[in-house]
């Protein structure tokens, strides 16, 4: 495996929208208190894996909540695995242009690279009976490079969009 490069993220502003969206997906007061007032750190790595990509995320804090770590190739294979913080999620992921995604909306303008494909994510909760679409990549905000997450989260015919902003750190 050939690592084409590894970036550290750190994630420090928790939105309203976040909590909300959090909410959604079950998590607790407590868990939502805990993430609303800690940076999340983020180590991600990406390589070749055949034809596609293959990133790995490693997601920390410096509250008590287990470390994530996140795995994704990008064939737009559904594989299932166990999050010690969601619980059992099913996930896929694939190469797409932000305005061709189904919430062109919110996924799509605002991108550095505008016009160039980028991840898009889809996650399903085993339990929980939430979906989370995802578009990543790069936006300036307030002058900086910035690593983005745009998140569209839905239960029970309620949706939550947020957009998870984070910070290069060397």
């Amino acid at each position: 495996m050939l690592t084409v490069y590894s970036r550290s993220y750190v994630h420090q502003d928790t939105t309203h929208q976040q909590l909300l969206m959090n909410s959604q997906q079950g998590f607790n007061s407590l868990m939502r208190k805990a993430i609303a007032h800690a940076p999340v750190y983020l180590e991600v790595s990406q390589s070749k894996e055949g034809d596609n990509t293959k990133y790995r995320i490693d997601q920390k804090t410096t509250a008590n909540i287990p470390a994530v770590n996140e795995e994704w190739i990008t064939d737009w294979q559904m594989r299932e695995s166990k999050d010690p913080v969601m619980g059992r999620v099913k996930a896929k992921a694939k190469w797409s242009k932000p305005g061709d995604v189904y919430d062109g909306d919110f996924f799509a303008g605002g991108w550095l690279d505008e016009g160039v494909e980028q991840v898009e994510a889809y996650v399903e909760s085993a339990k929980a009976g939430w979906t989370a679409h995802q578009i990543w990549g790069f936006e300036k905000i307030k002058e900086q490079r910035m690593f983005v997450r745009r998140v569209v989260v839905k239960k029970e015919g309620k949706q939550e969009k947020v957009k998870l902003v984070y910070d290069y750190q060397n």
